[in-house]
């Protein structure tokens, strides 16, 4: 009598990345006599996987050669990885729109190619039937049937089909040849004549009757996973020679592996067959007595990356499903571990975005309290002399290793890992206690992934909730002397000078020593009256003063540098702006040149002594200084100019402007400005009325996307969301300083390179450390 399994179908599943495992019902034998028989005389065993693979609707390019499947017969080869005394085996027809009807089904031990032992010959039933239909979307469960098995042994599947689908569930992947027969040959001991093909239909799992010690490990994965680059029939996959590994010790000699790789699988969306996020239920918590769930995954996904935008979004959206994986694995008592991307330099998915992407999932996966352990194959198997390629020696097409590569990587893994007893996994309180390590090996990282060791660099300085979380230097800070880039590496920090002078202004007025309502007559008798009448202080603090660029009223022919007191000549004549005093906005450097000149001529200091003794003497920032002449910086980067990867200097010799003070003469390093925003943070030395002023809206830029210019700050959004920001560029040097003060927040980099998007790099960071940056709009636009 035929046994049927009836399956109600929600909708059609076609696709290879349709999800069908919510829906899919299992029929699980009940136990076999002789498992009763080992309870009743006190011997504990259970069922544990040994071998299984993940099916998935097969590409028509991969389905079976003719004669096809229906009313043949089709013989297939797996090989288990522990043994046992009773087996069982599991058929799905998941993927397929129609049912599938399996006339007979045989497991026997194979002797190689398409012969079996006829001795060991077992016809299997299915609730006591040997013939079954299973509906689509389905999977069944053979009855348990004894049968001796030794670890690592070959077993033949052998399945006389009756009607089969169009559309077919299996694995392409198998690197494993299975033999087709015409009509019902199921009980023939050698295929001789059969067709054959490197693929597998409809087998899935195979579970063992085994100690209660024993336990199983599965590993979701890709291509690198299934084996693609192994020898077929050979099986050297990475996961059988770990499997061979564990079976060699004493304390791990009770551990299956199931590997559950699928070639051209992507974490997220796309590839092929389902997503590992959508099948981590099935594949993973869905087979038996997994004791550790290893994760391979995530190269799939990478490799799609373009840009620094995508790097950033796709990594931190690998890390949520990885975080997700764990906490199911974690919900079923489940130890989870994870393994480092391979480096993939010499494939297509290589480019700067998918590096850096691969970088920061790497370093998330490698930090201490996220996944339960981490086996990390990148360190294993990266070329020392180009961590961004796999080791000469071991690689196939740059992405997949080969079989001497496999090999090395099964070798490699601690078996310790899984070793121990079914003792209850005690959840750590959450990942947060770990996450200030977590972001600061994310960020490291990154860095160095743009920044490399013998080209121009960068320093970075990280405040989270009012406190220093991370400082470091990276690259070259000089390349004719080979200094490198340190936190006390002191750097041109360009347009961020203005909220320096800005700051000076605006302590002069709380002095009572100008209002900001003053107009520029007062300061400037020969600066023309259309000009010096109409425009304000605050005007030339908000860039609202319409005053013309001192850029366009030179003479470029001249040698000597130009001063402030320069751009002031430059302009003096000039007696109309580009618009009236306060109509608009318009960014200008020309502005905060005069500002500098105002501080000098209250104060009577010069603009670099004036800073000295009323901010950087107060906040020990003893290393920071104004550009001015015969001035000599300690320490100093020097500025370059990229293309690709040549670097041209283009310091200070290259620009006439780069000596005016006022709108970006300052040199500082990271340790110095990191006091000063921890300054602004505290409101400690620093006047915090000064400051609130500084950073609040004083002047719109775009109402509708809520940007607006503050006194040498620009601002966005408001409340809690708001963002405190400013970028800088001249000569050779990028600088970008991002806050957000209801978290006490801070993320600065000086660079002196060109080439690199900070404002996009930034975005990472902001991503990596968990801050919301909504409000964020790039200024490219509205600063120069």
């Amino acid at each position: 009598m035929k046994h049927i399994v009836r399956f109600w179908r929600v909708r059609s599943l076609r696709h290879p990345s349709a999800i069908v495992a919510g829906f899919t019902i299992l029929l699980l034998a009940s136990a076999s006599s002789l498992q009763c028989t080992a309870e009743r005389s006190g011997l504990s065993t259970k069922w544990v996987g040994t071998w299984s693979t993940a099916p998935q609707l097969v590409e028509p390019g991969n389905n079976p050669p003719a004669p096809g499947l229906s009313n043949n017969t089709l013989r297939q080869v797996v090989r288990v990885s522990i043994g046992g005394k009773s087996v069982r085996l599991r058929l799905t027809n998941e993927f397929s729109t129609t049912p599938v009807t399996f006339h007979a089904v045989h497991i026997a031990l194979s002797k190689g190619g398409s012969a079996i032992d006829s001795s060991t010959d077992r016809l299997l039933s299915f609730d006591g039937e040997t013939e079954t239909t299973v509906a689509p979307g389905a999977a069944i469960t053979s009855d348990p049937i004894p049968f001796r098995l030794q670890p690592r042994a070959d077993i033949a599947i052998t399945i006389h089909y009756g009607d089969s689908p169009a559309d077919i569930t299996g694995h392409p992947g198998s690197r494993t040849t299975s033999y087709l027969l015409s009509g019902n040959e199921a009980s023939r001991t050698v295929f001789s004549g059969a067709i054959t093909t490197d693929h597998w239909y409809n087998i899935n799992a195979i579970d063992v009757l085994a100690p209660s010690s024993a336990a199983c490990v599965a590993i979701l994965g890709n291509s690198i996973t299934d084996g693609r680059g192994s020898t077929t029939n050979k099986q050297d996959r990475w996961t059988d020679v770990f499997s061979e590994s564990l079976l060699k010790d004493s304390s791990t000699q009770h551990v299956g592996v199931l590997n559950l790789g699928i070639g051209g699988n992507c974490v997220l969306s796309g590839g092929l067959g389902p997503t590992g996020a959508s099948r981590f239920d099935r594949d993973i918590r869905g087979q038996h007595t997994v004791r550790w769930a290893v994760v391979f995954e995530g190269v799939n996904d990478i490799g799609k990356v373009k840009s620094v935008h995508a790097a950033s979004l796709t990594a931190t959206n690998l890390i949520a499903a990885y975080q997700m994986m764990i906490a199911k694995a974690h919900a079923k008592n489940i130890r989870i571990y994870g393994i480092t991307i391979l480096p993939f330099n010499g494939h297509s998915y290589f480019n700067q975005y998918s590096e850096l992407c691969r970088s920061l999932v790497n370093a998330w996966i490698r930090t201490k309290g996220n996944f339960d352990g981490c086996i990390d194959f990148d360190r294993v198997m990266r070329n020392p002399l180009d961590t961004t390629r796999l080791v000469s020696t071991y690689q196939n097409d740059g992405l997949h290793p080969d079989a001497a590569s496999y090999k090395k990587m099964g070798e490699s893994i601690d078996r310790s890992m899984f070793a121990g007893s079914d003792s209850v996994f005690h959840q750590h309180g959450g990942l947060e206690s770990n996450w200030s390590e977590a972001e600061r090996a994310q960020i490291d990282s990154l860095m160095s992934s743009i920044y490399r060791s013998r080209a121009p660099g960068a320093a970075i300085g990280v405040i989270k909730d009012g406190k220093v979380v991370f400082s470091k230097g990276y690259g070259i800070a000089d390349l004719d002397s080979g200094a490198p880039v340190r936190p006390s590496t002191n750097f041109n920090i360009c347009s961020m000078t203005k909220q320096f002078t800005a700051y000076g202004v605006l302590q002069l007025a709380k002095e009572g020593r100008l209002s900001l309502d003053d107009k520029l007559d007062r300061f400037f008798p020969k600066l023309a009256p259309g000009v010096a009448k109409r425009v304000s202080v605050r005007q030339l603090l908000t860039h609202s003063s319409g005053i013309v660029d001192h850029y366009a009223h030179v003479d470029r022919s001249r040698h000597r540098e130009f001063w402030d007191r320069d751009v002031l000549a430059a302009i003096s004549a000039i007696d109309t702006g580009y618009f009236s005093p306060g109509s608009q906005y318009r960014y200008s450097n020309t502005a905060y040149c005069l500002l500098s000149l105002i501080i000098e001529q209250l104060s009577g200091d010069t603009y670099p002594a004036y800073l000295g003794k009323r901010v950087f003497a107060p906040l020990n920032m003893v290393r920071s200084g104004v550009i001015q002449p015969e001035f000599r910086i300690a320490d100093r980067a020097l500025g370059y100019e990229s293309e690709k990867d040549t670097f041209t200097i283009a310091d200070a010799k290259q620009s006439l402007f780069f000596s005016t003070m006022g709108d970006g003469g300052m040199y500082t390093s990271i340790n110095d400005y990191l006091k000063w925003i921890t300054a602004i943070q505290q409101s400690q030395v620093l006047d915090p009325g000064l400051v609130g002023a500084a950073q609040s809206p004083q002047f719109p830029i775009d109402t509708v996307r809520n940007i607006w210019y503050g006194f040498g700050w620009f601002v966005a959004g408001h409340g809690d969301s708001r963002l405190v920001y400013h970028t800088g560029s001249n000569g050779g040097f990028r600088t970008i300083v991002l806050t957000k003060p209801s978290a006490k927040y801070a993320v600065i980099i000086f660079s002196n390179r060109t080439g690199v998007d900070l404002e996009d790099l930034v975005r990472v960071i902001n991503r990596i450390c968990g801050i919301d940056d909504a409000a964020f709009v790039k200024l490219e636009s509205l600063i120069s």
